[in-house]
């Protein structure tokens, strides 16, 4: 048995350590992956610390209690656990080649790591330790061409003003852990970003574009709750740039932040010319301008207007190539407007690069599912390897469901499939959008429309009590291709004028898709 050494070191937290690359495998230490071309590898937790552990050595011996330091945190962990974790790590570096890192065993010492092609391994970039020295200039990639990125130099995730930052090195420290955290694209990391923002302008209160971060960090967050959370991040984010725009008018990212604080559904009009007239301002700042146009592809997708929405989304996506969520939009709109072959190769790049984000493997489940090919969907969501919902088999299982039901068109799995989607609608109205494809897709068009009455307005016979119906709406999945069978219905019509959408398209002399084709 080992125990805690003297004089230890900080632990390894993997949120805080940014992609690497060991030969020509590709470390993602956030999501636990390992990936090669088209292998992936996901390793439980220890053992992607002990594996950072050793490529942060850099070719140096670690020793089994320093190993235990980083890893175990100084606790008590008998030999074999360790063997166990050395032993798996093996086994992975002999799947991926011998191009990718071995483990060299010192009798009686510890453990080295040696990379393919390289005297020493890169050591992998952890926010835990940002050098003071390097922060003005550093600008650091989330996502499989890390590495790439920083070679072309699209350096633009400091997204600094006119002004000169902070002076405090703590305040610079949380700012930079933010940033990395923000940028890799995981709601699971916003969180944590959000908590590095607040930590740098209590360092420094007069840090503008620290402030201007943490508004935009709130906004977003205002923007996936509901009721009183909903506000109450919202208010945060007002006040956080009301608090930069007085520090630095200049910073767009504030700017940013109160423009999409406010719901997008029944002010669209108003939204789209907000995001538009900042769109004209600072093109420098590139967040913000990458921000923007992935939100402005958003909002016009929710008003039908699905082939001027793939404008700003293929801006975005050139701004950060390296966003899950852009790439799955992309990939999402591109196959709204039918440019399936497109959309296909987008959405392919994006589950190779991120196989386990959750936006990225439903945007392929539902290409697959409603794109003619639901037996690919079901050969796809069976890959428990790439299953990013590990505890959560219900979403796994309903979107199975959908897929089988579609393939055999079998009475006995269509009425499973659509017990399974109302059964989810009448736990929490958010699971109207799959039902309501499902549903069109089937032609069962009553039940699509009844469904939409009780997202939208609550009424119906799938309406829910008044604390679960939905504040802040999404009309997204109104304009999808499986809706096709509700497009041509007169219902259709007078529930966009029930939403104000017929308004919208009158104010700004504009016309969704469908109608278009039509």
């Amino acid at each position: 048995m080992l125990t805690r050494t003297i004089g230890a070191v900080e632990p390894i937290s993997l949120a805080h350590v940014l992609p690497f690359r060991l030969g020509e495998v590709e470390v993602f230490p956030a999501t636990r992956q390992l990936i090669r071309g088209g292998r992936s590898e996901t390793l439980e937790p220890r053992v992607m610390q002990v594996l950072v552990a050793l490529a942060e050595a850099k070719g140096s011996v670690l020793t089994r209690d320093e190993l235990i330091e980083r890893c175990w945190e100084g606790r008590i962990v008998s030999e074999n656990a360790i063997n166990r974790v050395i032993s798996r790590l093996r086994q992975v570096a002999a799947q991926f080649g011998m191009d990718s890192f071995q483990l060299e065993t010192i009798t009686k010492v510890g453990y080295r790591m040696i990379v393919a092609g390289a005297a020493e391994p890169a050591a992998p970039p952890s926010i835990a330790a940002p050098a003071r020295s390097e922060m003005p200039r550093r600008r650091l990639f989330a996502g499989a061409a890390v590495v790439a990125a920083a070679a072309a130099g699209l350096a633009w995730l400091r997204p600094f003003g006119d002004g000169a930052g902070s002076s405090s090195p703590l305040a610079l420290a949380m700012y930079e852990r933010g940033l990395q955290a923000r940028n890799q694209g995981w709601i699971e990391l916003a969180d944590q970003a959000q908590a590095y923002f607040r930590q740098a302008v209590e360092a420094d209160p007069e840090f503008a574009e620290a402030w201007a971060a943490l508004a935009l960090s709130y906004a977003g967050r205002s923007r996936r709750e509901e009721g009183n959370l909903k506000e109450s991040f919202a208010a945060r984010a007002r006040s956080a740039a009301e608090r930069a725009a007085v520090l630095d008018p200049t910073l767009l990212e504030a700017k940013t932040a109160l423009v999409i604080i406010p719901p997008f559904f029944r002010r669209w009009a108003a939204a789209e010319t907000g995001i538009r007239q900042l769109l004209e301002d600072r093109p420098d700042q590139r967040f913000a301008q990458w921000f923007l146009n992935l939100h402005l592809g958003l909002l016009l997708g929710s008003v039908g207007r699905r082939s001027d929405a793939l404008i700003p989304l293929r801006r975005a996506a050139e701004l950060n190539p390296y966003h899950p969520g852009t790439s799955a939009s992309l990939s999402w709109g591109l196959w709204a407007v039918g440019r399936l072959t497109e959309a296909e190769a987008e959405s392919e790049r994006a589950i190779a690069r991120w196989p386990k984000h959750p936006g990225v493997w439903f945007n392929r489940m539902a290409l697959l599912t409603y794109s003619g090919r639901p037996a690919a969907a079901l050969a796809f969501a069976s890959d428990k390897a790439n299953n990013p919902f590990p505890d959560s088999d219900g979403i796994i299982a309903r979107r199975m469901a959908t897929a089988r039901a579609l393939n055999t068109r079998d009475a006995a799995d269509i009425e499973r499939a659509a017990a399974i989607h109302l059964d989810d609608v009448a736990r929490s109205l958010r699971g109207v959008h799959s039902a309501v494809r499902l549903f069109a897709a089937l032609g069962r068009t009553d039940t699509a429309f009844a469904l939409c009455d009780a997202y939208f307005f609550n009424t119906g016979p799938y309406a829910v009590s008044a604390a679960g119906r939905i504040i802040d709406p999404d009309t997204e999945f109104l304009f999808l291709p499986p809706l096709g069978p509700m497009h041509a219905d007169p219902r259709f019509m007078r529930l966009t004028h029930a939403l104000g959408l017929e308004g919208y398209w009158r104010q700004t002399g504009t016309c969704p898709d469908y109608r278009v084709k039509a």
